[in-house]
């Protein structure tokens, strides 16, 4: 079986949009829609390696003896290893602040690889159908083994938080028994999981469970029915897992699992090398929904870390700045610090009349609790005891020609926004030229969108002319991008790109340009806190804390 290129490499399965892993890899509910919108077509999983480069399907010498237990053991919350300490980094010049941000927002990062289909693990072993279905029924075993093994193409990517999936019997006689779970790499597999040394497994014919070559124990019940469909849930926040059939739970089948990369596992042992075998089909969350409601499951986690976090976060007292928020600190009140990171946020990016609406309605919510009254003006000063600063204080100087020039860029008037920025910050292009760069794409595409195609067309070839000799890979590839776009009418250029989110993207790559070049911070500290604290998710996740893999700062709190 060769290699080939997938439909769509970036795929995930729904129930990993709501962990830290999508957020961290840039995955959205597009991933999901693309992935159902081939129809049942799974040649898009076939092969790919993600940043790997070739399968590897030989077995690892890992001396790691780490086991999990069997059994009903204590549902205990092990959690994760505590983060080790990282060191912060050492400061920048105002001149690469904007880089340094950009690189943050938008730095490309590898894919991992999910599991997306079976391998055999044996090599000269093969009785599969189409990666995920296995037959050895009438696979090319011949009888010869009696016990056929496979493994996923990859192992359970780290930070995922919970990982999960499905096997549907399609037919298996009484003289074969299918055994489904998981392995570590360094599990030899020459028999099914549970038999071995590092894996683990729930077993049909009986129903036992079986960890690591140990006594095997009664768990739940068979499963060797055809329709019968099976699934494995590895918690990693609690080192659990737990298998389901037919969309119901079943108890704790084992605890204390080790943290070393895990790989789905699956078997079919028959009792004799003549008996009949069984025909098998998995689901990895590619080829359909699942039967268990395991995003309900993955909710609930996450829930139960939000609940743990809230009862234990207190914000220190030295994160005062001034006698009124240590005393609003001591008693929980967290408005006014939230107040004047909002204000610096909306001043920030020129939401100039959003940030004034705020600012009255703090004033008046202020003026009616040192009143005690319903009524009256709202006196527009700054609420007592420094909770909000001036309303002058949040405003700098050029706010008003930010906010023009990013009113024209969210109308669509690309000429009028570059000569308002020539006018007032006439050496932002100088030095952030690929901001220019991206204006001009942009105002191609806006001429494309309101369907004057010679002026594209014209202005298209200006700009293929004036980067024709442009080194940077980065350029030639977004003027092919929108050049392609030609090809589309009106209403596909309007599907293609949207609209709103690149406009809006490109004025706040514009504003940080315009701060850096007035020796101002091109980020918001508001920004600045969801940025660190997606930042110390992922320390936490990649330092062995699967706690953190329940966190998803954009699904949960923006």
């Amino acid at each position: 079986m060769t290699d080939a290129k997938p439909h769509n490499p970036k795929w995930i399965p729904e129930y990993l949009l709501e962990t830290a892993f999508s957020e961290r890899y840039g995955y959205t509910e597009d991933d999901v829609a693309q992935a159902a919108s081939v129809s049942g077509d799974l040649s898009f999983l076939r092969g790919w390696n993600g940043p790997h480069k070739t399968r590897n399907t030989s077995t690892n010498t890992s001396t790691s003896t780490s086991n999990g237990n069997a059994g009903n053991a204590d549902n205990a919350d092990n959690g994760g290893a505590k983060a080790t300490d990282t060191s912060c980094p050492a400061p920048v010049s105002s001149a690469n602040m904007l880089e340094l941000h950009q690189q943050q927002d938008h730095k490309p990062i590898s894919l991992p690889k999910l599991p997306t289909m079976w391998i055999p693990a044996v090599d000269s072993i093969n009785c599969i159908r189409d990666e995920l279905e296995i037959d050895t029924e009438t696979g090319d075993d011949d009888g010869k083994d009696e016990n056929v093994v496979y493994k996923s193409d990859a192992p359970i990517p780290r930070g995922c938080g919970v990982y999960y999936y499905e096997v549907e019997i399609l037919s298996a006689s009484k003289d074969s028994a299918v055994c489904m779970g998981f392995c570590k790499t360094s599990a030899p597999l020459t028999k099914p999981p549970g038999f071995e040394t590092e894996s683990w497994g729930y077993h049909s014919d009986y129903g036992n469970v079986m960890c690591c070559q140990g006594t095997s124990k009664d768990y739940g019940p068979s499963f060797n029915q055809p329709g019968d469909v099976v699934g494995c849930c590895i918690n990693f926040k609690k080192r659990e897992a737990f298998f389901t059939k037919n969309g119901m739970p079943l108890t704790k089948a084992f605890s204390d699992l080790p943290s070393d990369p895990l790989y789905p596992a699956i078997g079919v042992k028959k009792k004799s090398t003549n008996s009949p075998g069984a025909r098998i089909k998995a689901n990895f969350g590619g080829s359909g929904p699942f039967v268990f409601d395991i995003k309900q499951y993955v909710l609930k986690q996450k829930h139960e870390t939000q609940k743990r976090i809230e009862s234990s976060t207190k914000v220190p007292a030295h994160a005062a700045r001034n006698a009124f928020q240590e005393k609003q600190l001591a008693q929980g009140n967290l408005n006014p610090l939230i107040n004047n990171l909002v204000m610096s946020y909306l001043t920030h990016v020129g939401y100039v009349d959003t940030a004034e609406a705020l600012y009255r309605d703090v004033c008046r919510d202020q003026d009616m609790q040192d009143e005690g009254t319903g009524g009256g003006d709202v006196s527009m000063e700054p609420p007592s005891d420094e909770g909000l600063k001036s309303l002058a204080s949040y405003l700098s100087p050029d706010i008003t020609i930010r906010h023009q020039i990013r009113g024209l860029i969210l109308s669509g008037d690309i000429d009028g926004a570059m000569a308002l920025v020539e006018e007032h910050y006439p050496t932002v292009f100088e030095s952030q030229d690929m901001v220019l760069f991206q204006l001009k794409c942009r105002k191609f595409v806006e001429l494309l969108q309101a369907n004057e195609v010679i002026e594209a067309v014209e202005y298209g070839r200006e700009l293929k002319m004036e980067y024709a000799n442009d080194p940077r890979p980065q350029v030639q590839d977004l003027l092919r991008h929108a050049f392609s776009l030609i090809a589309y009418d009106s209403d596909q250029v309007n599907e293609e790109l949207d609209t709103v989110k690149s406009r809006e993207e490109l004025w706040e790559q514009l504003s940080s340009a315009i701060l850096v070049a007035h020796g101002r911070s091109p980020v918001a500290p508001l920004k600045r806190i969801v940025q660190h604290t997606r930042q110390m998710i992922k320390v936490l996740g990649e330092s062995g804390n699967d706690t953190a893999s329940f966190l998803n700062v954009t699904r949960d709190f923006m």
